[in-house]
Protein backbone atom coordinates (compact mmCIF):
# COMPACT_ATOMS: atom_id res chain seq x y z
CA UNK A 1 0.00 0.00 0.00
CA UNK A 2 2.96 2.00 0.14
CA UNK A 3 2.78 4.90 -2.36
CA UNK A 4 -0.53 4.35 -3.42
CA UNK A 5 -2.72 7.22 -3.59
CA UNK A 6 -5.94 7.96 -2.45
CA UNK A 7 -8.33 8.96 -4.36
CA UNK A 8 -9.39 13.04 -3.03
CA UNK A 9 -13.59 11.81 -2.72
CA UNK A 10 -12.23 8.87 -0.54
CA UNK A 11 -10.54 10.53 2.12
CA UNK A 12 -13.38 12.94 2.42
CA UNK A 13 -16.26 9.85 2.30
CA UNK A 14 -14.32 7.97 5.39
CA UNK A 15 -13.85 10.70 7.59
CA UNK A 16 -14.24 9.79 11.05
CA UNK A 17 -15.36 6.72 10.67
CA UNK A 18 -15.25 4.51 13.24
CA UNK A 19 -15.50 1.21 10.91
CA UNK A 20 -14.15 0.76 7.47
CA UNK A 21 -15.32 -2.12 4.87
CA UNK A 22 -13.00 -2.23 2.07
CA UNK A 23 -13.17 -4.42 -1.36
CA UNK A 24 -11.58 -2.36 -3.95
CA UNK A 25 -9.88 0.75 -2.04
CA UNK A 26 -6.42 1.01 -0.41
CA UNK A 27 -6.50 2.02 3.30
CA UNK A 28 -3.37 3.07 3.67
CA UNK A 29 -1.69 5.97 6.39
CA UNK A 30 -3.38 8.58 4.27
CA UNK A 31 -6.85 7.18 5.30
CA UNK A 32 -6.25 6.43 8.46
CA UNK A 33 -5.24 9.51 9.20
CA UNK A 34 -8.63 10.97 8.49
CA UNK A 35 -10.45 8.14 11.14
CA UNK A 36 -8.70 9.10 14.48
CA UNK A 37 -11.38 6.92 16.45
CA UNK A 38 -10.91 4.26 13.89
CA UNK A 39 -11.47 0.02 15.24
CA UNK A 40 -11.75 -1.66 12.81
CA UNK A 41 -10.97 -2.26 8.86
CA UNK A 42 -13.13 -5.50 7.75
CA UNK A 43 -11.97 -6.54 4.45
CA UNK A 44 -14.62 -8.13 2.10
CA UNK A 45 -12.06 -10.40 0.34
CA UNK A 46 -9.47 -12.71 1.25
CA UNK A 47 -6.08 -11.09 0.67
CA UNK A 48 -5.55 -7.70 2.82
CA UNK A 49 -2.66 -6.56 0.65
CA UNK A 50 -4.64 -2.77 0.25
CA UNK A 51 -4.71 -2.67 3.57
CA UNK A 52 -1.29 -0.99 5.50
CA UNK A 53 -1.59 -3.68 7.68
CA UNK A 54 1.87 -2.67 10.15
CA UNK A 55 0.58 1.09 9.97
CA UNK A 56 -3.09 -0.29 11.61
CA UNK A 57 -1.00 -2.28 14.06
CA UNK A 58 0.43 0.53 15.27
CA UNK A 59 -2.48 2.91 15.96
CA UNK A 60 -4.10 -0.71 17.80
CA UNK A 61 -6.56 -0.79 14.50
CA UNK A 62 -7.92 -3.90 14.21
CA UNK A 63 -7.83 -5.49 10.69
CA UNK A 64 -10.04 -8.74 9.38
CA UNK A 65 -10.73 -10.63 5.92
CA UNK A 66 -13.22 -13.20 5.09
CA UNK A 67 -11.54 -16.42 4.39
CA UNK A 68 -13.70 -18.82 2.13
CA UNK A 69 -15.77 -16.29 1.29
CA UNK A 70 -15.99 -16.31 -2.46
CA UNK A 71 -13.94 -19.55 -2.43
CA UNK A 72 -16.54 -21.83 -4.81
CA UNK A 73 -17.02 -18.75 -7.00
CA UNK A 74 -12.89 -18.36 -7.49
CA UNK A 75 -12.34 -21.94 -7.92
CA UNK A 76 -15.14 -22.66 -10.46
CA UNK A 77 -13.77 -19.46 -12.62
CA UNK A 78 -10.28 -21.01 -12.13
CA UNK A 79 -11.92 -24.35 -14.03
CA UNK A 80 -13.74 -22.18 -16.54
CA UNK A 81 -10.45 -20.14 -17.22
CA UNK A 82 -8.69 -23.65 -17.83
CA UNK A 83 -11.27 -24.71 -20.39
CA UNK A 84 -11.64 -21.26 -22.27
CA UNK A 85 -8.01 -20.81 -22.81
CA UNK A 86 -7.46 -24.35 -23.41
CA UNK A 87 -10.20 -24.57 -25.87
CA UNK A 88 -9.92 -21.07 -27.37
CA UNK A 89 -13.44 -20.20 -26.55
CA UNK A 90 -12.44 -16.51 -26.63
CA UNK A 91 -11.22 -16.67 -30.42
CA UNK A 92 -13.93 -18.75 -31.17
CA UNK A 93 -16.99 -16.41 -30.17
CA UNK A 94 -14.49 -13.27 -31.68
CA UNK A 95 -14.55 -15.29 -35.30
CA UNK A 96 -18.11 -16.11 -34.76
CA UNK A 97 -19.27 -12.20 -34.30
CA UNK A 98 -17.61 -11.11 -36.87
CA UNK A 99 -19.42 -14.13 -39.25
CA UNK A 100 -16.07 -16.07 -40.11
CA UNK A 101 -17.87 -19.52 -39.81
CA UNK A 102 -15.07 -21.28 -40.83
CA UNK A 103 -12.14 -19.43 -39.65
CA UNK A 104 -14.23 -19.89 -36.18
CA UNK A 105 -14.42 -23.47 -36.64
CA UNK A 106 -10.49 -23.80 -37.50
CA UNK A 107 -9.90 -21.55 -34.78
CA UNK A 108 -11.24 -24.13 -31.75
CA UNK A 109 -8.94 -26.80 -32.57
CA UNK A 110 -7.86 -26.85 -28.97
CA UNK A 111 -7.43 -29.01 -26.36
CA UNK A 112 -8.61 -30.52 -22.69
CA UNK A 113 -8.08 -30.83 -19.12
CA UNK A 114 -8.47 -34.45 -19.20
CA UNK A 115 -4.84 -36.14 -18.84
CA UNK A 116 -3.09 -32.69 -18.42
CA UNK A 117 -0.60 -32.43 -15.64
CA UNK A 118 -1.82 -29.31 -13.72
CA UNK A 119 0.25 -27.47 -11.23
CA UNK A 120 -0.88 -25.43 -8.11
CA UNK A 121 0.72 -23.10 -6.48
CA UNK A 122 -1.75 -23.27 -3.16
CA UNK A 123 -3.95 -25.38 -1.92
CA UNK A 124 -6.17 -23.55 0.69
CA UNK A 125 -9.47 -22.74 0.53
CA UNK A 126 -9.91 -22.21 -2.86
CA UNK A 127 -6.67 -24.48 -4.40
CA UNK A 128 -8.24 -27.54 -2.45
CA UNK A 129 -11.82 -27.31 -4.43
CA UNK A 130 -9.60 -26.73 -7.57
CA UNK A 131 -7.91 -29.46 -7.13
CA UNK A 132 -10.86 -31.99 -6.26
CA UNK A 133 -12.52 -30.47 -9.70
CA UNK A 134 -9.49 -31.25 -11.47
CA UNK A 135 -9.50 -35.16 -10.70
CA UNK A 136 -13.07 -35.06 -11.59
CA UNK A 137 -11.36 -34.43 -15.16
CA UNK A 138 -8.75 -37.29 -14.58
CA UNK A 139 -5.87 -34.73 -14.51
CA UNK A 140 -2.79 -35.22 -12.83
CA UNK A 141 -2.64 -32.69 -9.96
CA UNK A 142 0.78 -31.58 -7.74
CA UNK A 143 0.89 -28.92 -6.05
CA UNK A 144 3.19 -26.28 -4.00
CA UNK A 145 2.38 -25.13 -0.51
CA UNK A 146 4.56 -24.76 2.38
CA UNK A 147 2.44 -24.79 4.69
CA UNK A 148 -0.13 -27.96 3.68
CA UNK A 149 1.22 -31.08 5.21
CA UNK A 150 1.34 -34.25 3.23
CA UNK A 151 -1.06 -35.96 4.39
CA UNK A 152 -3.62 -33.14 3.60
CA UNK A 153 -1.97 -33.47 -0.24
CA UNK A 154 -2.57 -36.83 0.42
CA UNK A 155 -6.52 -36.51 1.22
CA UNK A 156 -7.10 -34.11 -1.85
CA UNK A 157 -5.13 -36.74 -3.98
CA UNK A 158 -1.97 -34.25 -4.88
CA UNK A 159 1.51 -34.67 -4.51
CA UNK A 160 3.25 -32.06 -2.98
CA UNK A 161 6.59 -30.90 -5.30
CA UNK A 162 8.73 -27.69 -4.95
CA UNK A 163 7.88 -24.90 -7.14
CA UNK A 164 10.46 -25.39 -9.70
CA UNK A 165 9.59 -28.95 -10.06
CA UNK A 166 5.90 -27.90 -10.51
CA UNK A 167 6.45 -25.07 -13.20
CA UNK A 168 9.14 -26.98 -15.21
CA UNK A 169 6.13 -30.22 -14.87
CA UNK A 170 3.32 -28.50 -15.74
CA UNK A 171 1.03 -28.22 -18.04
CA UNK A 172 -1.49 -25.99 -16.43
CA UNK A 173 -0.25 -23.54 -13.87
CA UNK A 174 -2.64 -22.33 -11.64
CA UNK A 175 -2.14 -19.60 -8.54
CA UNK A 176 -4.27 -19.59 -5.47
CA UNK A 177 -1.71 -17.75 -2.76
CA UNK A 178 -1.99 -14.47 -1.40
CA UNK A 179 0.08 -10.98 -2.64
CA UNK A 180 2.78 -10.90 0.53
CA UNK A 181 6.39 -9.97 0.48
CA UNK A 182 7.58 -13.16 -0.05
CA UNK A 183 5.18 -14.19 -2.57
CA UNK A 184 5.33 -10.95 -4.80
CA UNK A 185 7.07 -11.84 -8.19
CA UNK A 186 7.25 -15.28 -7.36
CA UNK A 187 6.82 -15.83 -10.91
CA UNK A 188 9.30 -14.07 -12.25
CA UNK A 189 11.78 -14.54 -15.76
CA UNK A 190 14.13 -17.18 -14.52
CA UNK A 191 10.95 -19.11 -13.15
CA UNK A 192 9.23 -18.47 -16.41
CA UNK A 193 11.58 -19.79 -18.59
CA UNK A 194 11.82 -23.29 -17.02
CA UNK A 195 8.24 -23.88 -17.84
CA UNK A 196 7.22 -25.70 -21.28
CA UNK A 197 6.64 -23.25 -24.04
CA UNK A 198 3.44 -25.22 -24.12
CA UNK A 199 2.18 -24.21 -20.69
CA UNK A 200 -0.49 -21.59 -19.58
CA UNK A 201 -0.79 -19.58 -16.60
CA UNK A 202 -4.23 -18.79 -14.53
CA UNK A 203 -4.16 -16.36 -11.80
CA UNK A 204 -7.35 -15.98 -9.98
CA UNK A 205 -5.33 -14.31 -7.29
CA UNK A 206 -3.08 -10.94 -7.09
CA UNK A 207 -1.81 -9.55 -10.16
CA UNK A 208 1.67 -8.90 -7.92
CA UNK A 209 2.23 -12.68 -7.75
CA UNK A 210 3.41 -12.52 -11.82
CA UNK A 211 6.38 -10.44 -12.83
CA UNK A 212 3.68 -9.01 -16.09
CA UNK A 213 7.10 -7.35 -18.18
CA UNK A 214 8.89 -10.79 -17.72
CA UNK A 215 5.67 -12.94 -18.77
Amino acid sequence: TKGWSVDESVLNGVKGADAILVRIGVVNKDVMDQCPNLKIIAVHGVGVDRVDVEEATKRGILVTNTPGGNAQSVAELAIGLMIAILRKIHLVLNKMKEGKWFEARMSGTGNEIYGKKVGLVGIGNIGSRVARYLRAFEAEVIAYDPYVTEEKARELGVKLVDLETLLRESDIVSIHAPLTKETYHMINEGRLRIMKPTAVIINTSRGGLIDTEAL
